[in-house]
């Protein structure tokens, strides 16, 4: 359903219902993410979640691979131990950072540990069809016509 909604439908899944089962889901899963934290901490307060965290752990994920468990956790691992290597740097501990990530989105667009869909899919993305050519059906040729001297498509009128 996340690739084709058109053919999901065409299989017979009820494109509506599912992503509300799906978000639903989510939201719930998130809820009791959230009971658990305030359990844990005894009070929460608004000043509790930073949009730096935020984004760190959203950079987490995209560095470590997407639908990767082990990629999340070696991200993880990498974006936690690079500003520690670089606390001596504290003036430009954000900037380095900053430029490791784009780097490496250059570098590893799918991340350190992709998951293997996520592999398949950027080697397919990289592939080139073999003689230059788009894949698809062949162009009709093109002939002269031997009254006007001039060349017709496929049906014989003129282009």
């Amino acid at each position: 359903m996340r690739e084709d909604a058109d053919a999901a439908s065409a299989m017979g899944i009820d494109i509506t219902t599912t992503k509300l089962i799906a978000f639903t889901l989510s939201a719930a899963s998130g809820g009791l993410a959230g009971a658990i934290f305030a359990t844990k901490l005894g009070t929460i307060f608004p000043h509790s979640f930073n949009l730096l965290i935020s984004i760190n752990a959203l950079s987490l994920i995209i560095v470590g691979g997407i639908g990767s468990i082990p990629g999340v956790i070696v991200g993880a691992a990498a974006l936690i131990g690079i500003p520690e290597l670089l606390r001596e740097f504290s003036e430009f501990r954000l900037l380095i950072y900053g430029a490791v990530l784009v780097i490496m989105m250059l570098v590893r667009p799918a991340g350190l540990w992709p998951s293997p869909i996520t592999r398949r899919e950027m080697q397919m993305d990289d592939m080139e069809p073999v003689g230059g050519q788009p894949p698809g059906p062949a162009p009709a040729p093109v002939e002269a016509d031997p009254r006007t001297g001039s060349e017709q498509g496929e049906g014989g009128q003129n282009d």
